[in-house]
Protein backbone atom coordinates (compact mmCIF):
# COMPACT_ATOMS: atom_id res chain seq x y z
CA UNK A 1 0.00 0.00 0.00
CA UNK A 2 1.47 3.32 -0.98
CA UNK A 3 0.40 7.08 0.83
CA UNK A 4 -1.04 9.50 -1.65
CA UNK A 5 0.95 13.13 -1.64
CA UNK A 6 -1.98 14.15 -0.28
CA UNK A 7 -1.76 11.95 2.64
CA UNK A 8 1.71 12.13 3.02
CA UNK A 9 1.60 16.52 2.98
CA UNK A 10 -1.25 16.39 5.58
CA UNK A 11 0.95 14.04 7.97
CA UNK A 12 2.95 16.32 7.64
CA UNK A 13 1.42 19.83 8.25
CA UNK A 14 1.48 20.74 4.90
CA UNK A 15 -0.96 21.41 2.37
CA UNK A 16 -1.25 18.79 -0.63
CA UNK A 17 -1.32 22.20 -2.99
CA UNK A 18 2.11 23.33 -1.87
CA UNK A 19 3.91 19.87 -2.96
CA UNK A 20 1.48 20.16 -6.06
CA UNK A 21 3.25 24.14 -6.49
CA UNK A 22 6.88 23.14 -5.41
CA UNK A 23 6.72 20.19 -8.25
CA UNK A 24 5.63 22.55 -10.60
CA UNK A 25 8.23 25.70 -9.37
CA UNK A 26 11.53 22.75 -9.88
CA UNK A 27 9.33 21.97 -13.48
CA UNK A 28 9.46 25.18 -14.34
CA UNK A 29 12.99 26.53 -13.18
CA UNK A 30 14.27 23.28 -15.63
CA UNK A 31 12.17 24.24 -18.47
CA UNK A 32 13.89 27.68 -18.39
CA UNK A 33 17.11 26.08 -18.36
CA UNK A 34 16.19 23.97 -21.31
CA UNK A 35 16.54 20.59 -18.99
CA UNK A 36 13.40 18.20 -18.98
CA UNK A 37 13.12 17.29 -15.30
CA UNK A 38 11.01 13.45 -14.94
CA UNK A 39 9.33 12.38 -11.81
CA UNK A 40 9.33 8.58 -11.03
CA UNK A 41 7.02 6.91 -8.58
CA UNK A 42 8.74 5.81 -5.39
CA UNK A 43 7.98 3.16 -3.74
CA UNK A 44 9.05 1.87 -0.71
CA UNK A 45 7.27 -1.47 0.65
CA UNK A 46 8.08 -1.17 4.16
CA UNK A 47 5.83 1.54 5.76
CA UNK A 48 8.14 2.10 9.12
CA UNK A 49 10.69 2.65 6.65
CA UNK A 50 8.85 5.03 4.24
CA UNK A 51 8.10 6.72 7.89
CA UNK A 52 11.31 7.13 9.29
CA UNK A 53 12.60 8.29 5.77
CA UNK A 54 9.74 11.12 5.56
CA UNK A 55 10.01 11.64 9.18
CA UNK A 56 13.89 12.69 8.63
CA UNK A 57 13.45 14.55 5.41
CA UNK A 58 10.20 16.41 6.76
CA UNK A 59 9.61 16.40 10.60
CA UNK A 60 6.04 16.44 11.45
CA UNK A 61 4.69 19.84 12.68
CA UNK A 62 4.48 20.15 16.50
CA UNK A 63 1.71 23.24 16.27
CA UNK A 64 -0.48 24.43 13.81
CA UNK A 65 -1.46 27.84 12.74
CA UNK A 66 -4.46 29.08 14.28
CA UNK A 67 -7.19 31.56 13.18
CA UNK A 68 -9.05 33.68 15.34
CA UNK A 69 -10.47 37.39 15.64
CA UNK A 70 -7.44 39.31 17.72
CA UNK A 71 -8.29 43.37 17.46
CA UNK A 72 -5.14 45.43 16.27
CA UNK A 73 -2.89 46.64 19.12
CA UNK A 74 -1.92 50.78 19.34
CA UNK A 75 -1.46 51.05 22.83
CA UNK A 76 -0.76 48.68 25.84
CA UNK A 77 -4.60 49.51 26.53
CA UNK A 78 -5.84 47.43 23.68
CA UNK A 79 -4.00 44.34 25.27
CA UNK A 80 -7.24 43.95 27.53
CA UNK A 81 -9.27 43.34 24.56
CA UNK A 82 -6.60 41.28 22.89
CA UNK A 83 -6.66 38.95 26.10
CA UNK A 84 -10.37 39.01 26.20
CA UNK A 85 -10.24 38.13 22.47
CA UNK A 86 -7.77 35.16 23.69
CA UNK A 87 -9.92 34.01 26.57
CA UNK A 88 -13.20 33.96 23.81
CA UNK A 89 -11.35 31.57 21.46
CA UNK A 90 -10.82 29.19 24.51
CA UNK A 91 -13.98 28.88 25.61
CA UNK A 92 -15.16 28.41 22.27
CA UNK A 93 -12.84 25.86 21.61
CA UNK A 94 -10.71 26.89 18.55
CA UNK A 95 -7.53 27.18 20.78
CA UNK A 96 -6.41 25.34 23.46
CA UNK A 97 -4.79 26.68 26.92
CA UNK A 98 -1.17 25.77 25.83
CA UNK A 99 -2.10 27.83 22.15
CA UNK A 100 -3.85 30.92 23.90
CA UNK A 101 -0.76 31.00 26.40
CA UNK A 102 1.47 31.27 22.95
CA UNK A 103 -0.09 33.09 21.47
CA UNK A 104 -0.34 35.60 24.44
CA UNK A 105 3.35 36.28 24.71
CA UNK A 106 3.77 38.76 21.94
CA UNK A 107 0.67 40.29 23.43
CA UNK A 108 2.88 40.49 26.56
CA UNK A 109 5.88 41.54 25.01
CA UNK A 110 4.08 44.45 23.07
CA UNK A 111 2.49 45.58 26.50
CA UNK A 112 6.13 46.10 28.10
CA UNK A 113 7.58 47.61 25.05
CA UNK A 114 4.44 50.26 24.92
CA UNK A 115 4.94 50.84 28.47
CA UNK A 116 8.63 51.03 28.69
CA UNK A 117 8.15 53.38 25.80
CA UNK A 118 5.83 55.35 28.72
CA UNK A 119 8.17 55.37 31.05
CA UNK A 120 10.91 56.75 29.03
CA UNK A 121 8.86 59.82 27.54
CA UNK A 122 7.84 60.70 31.06
CA UNK A 123 11.57 60.59 32.24
CA UNK A 124 12.60 62.69 29.15
CA UNK A 125 9.88 64.95 29.79
CA UNK A 126 11.04 65.67 33.83
CA UNK A 127 14.49 65.69 32.70
CA UNK A 128 13.61 68.42 30.20
CA UNK A 129 11.27 70.51 32.91
CA UNK A 130 14.50 69.52 35.57
CA UNK A 131 16.95 71.05 33.63
CA UNK A 132 14.27 74.19 32.97
CA UNK A 133 13.93 74.58 36.42
CA UNK A 134 17.91 74.68 37.15
CA UNK A 135 18.36 77.39 34.15
CA UNK A 136 16.12 79.56 35.62
CA UNK A 137 17.99 79.62 38.65
CA UNK A 138 21.06 80.54 37.41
Amino acid sequence: MSDSVCAVARRHGLLPQQVFGWRRQLRDAADSQGTEVEFVPAVIAAGTALRLCLDRILPARRDRPVTFGLPPLSSAADARAASAALLAAVSEGSLTPNEAAEVGKPIDAYVKAAELTEVLARIENLEQKLWADLSMLD
